[in-house]
């Protein structure tokens, strides 16, 4: 078939959280606990708390993405996220294990800002519900792994991120996984 124009390039975005080495080094010890088949880990270096995913991108329009992101930046301020727990997620269907966080109503202000700046450039339809501060650990095809697997606390200790900067992601699925990139981080 004749394609007479070329498809735009574009680029698979999200915004993140870092986490810091306290919390990436109890999630990779919490992980090595619970090695079963069907049981997909993440690998450490894609460990984060996902803001905002904006998804397929156009490359022309990443600049205009992040002067829009950087306006809400430049108006927060730093703030603190307390660990709680580990949960199967979605509730409905679970196919992944979370870390969760405690709710925050400056991450809930943050998200709800980021969604309205980069509105324009989004073509996808976020629901309206309260968002959940959590780092995808693992994924899991067979629900019924959910009613099997018996989840341990978290920690006994009280681990909390300060968040202080935010980073634009680039995703590139692989056979292999995911494999993502910093685009550009944002301090608050």
């Amino acid at each position: 078939m004749f394609k007479p124009f070329a498809e735009k390039a574009k680029a698979r975005l999200f915004l993140s959280i870092p986490l810091n080495d306290l919390i990436l080094t109890s999630l990779e010890n919490y992980q090595k606990k619970y090695i079963k088949p069907g049981l997909r880990w993440l690998p450490k270096e894609n460990l984060h708390i996902t803001v905002y995913f904006l998804g397929n991108i156009e490359i022309s329009k990443i600049e205009a993405v992040v002067a829009s992101l950087r306006q809400v930046f430049m108006r927060g301020s730093p703030f603190m996220l307390l660990a709680t727990d580990i949960i199967f997620a979605p509730p409905k269907r679970p196919r992944m294990i979370w870390a969760t966080f405690a709710p925050n109503p400056h991450y809930e202000t943050l998200v709800k800002e980021v969604a309205c700046a980069v509105s324009s450039f989004v073509n996808l339809k976020h629901e309206q519900r309260q968002p959940v501060a959590h780092v995808t650990l693992a994924r899991f095809k067979n629900p019924i792994l959910s009613k099997k697997l018996k989840l341990d606390p978290w920690s006994q200790e009280a681990l909390e991120l300060s968040v202080e900067s935010l980073e634009l992601m680039a995703s590139k699925l692989l056979k292999e996984g995911p494999r993502y990139s910093v685009i550009e981080r944002f301090s608050l």
